[in-house]
């Protein structure tokens, strides 16, 4: 049988066990955000470190967005899920994370006393 070597990048590429053919997948999975970025990150507002969403914050803050119960600050509904978010380390702000940028406007970031168990 065929050896397949697959090398970890953000598209996983295969090499045919003669190494002549090399495809591409995509992968659907959003990238994480660079761990350099995100040491040097705070919050413009509180001025506290920001650390990623787990997947228990996110589907927490997904669920409350499907209710209708988001807002941003400036009182804009959010509509969107989030795919990433950036909360801040004293637990009061989120921030949308989109094609691995963090968006870290204070009108667009999220009061997260709105949603429950954060």
């Amino acid at each position: 049988m065929p050896v397949i070597k697959v090398l970890a990048s953000p598209t996983h590429s295969i090499l045919s066990p003669s190494h002549r053919r090399r495809l591409t997948l995509c992968d659907s999975r959003p990238m994480p955000i660079d761990r350099k970025l995100l040491e040097i990150l705070c919050c413009p507002v509180t001025k506290h470190p920001v650390t990623p969403l787990s997947p228990d914050q996110l589907d927490r803050v997904n669920a409350a967005i499907a209710d209708g119960q988001v807002s941003t600050f400036d009182g804009t509904v959010v509509d969107t899920d989030l795919s990433e978010g950036l909360i801040t380390t004293n637990g009061t702000r989120i921030y949308r994370v989109e094609d691995e940028i963090p968006i870290m406007l204070e009108t667009e970031s999220i009061p997260a006393d709105q949603i429950d168990g954060l």
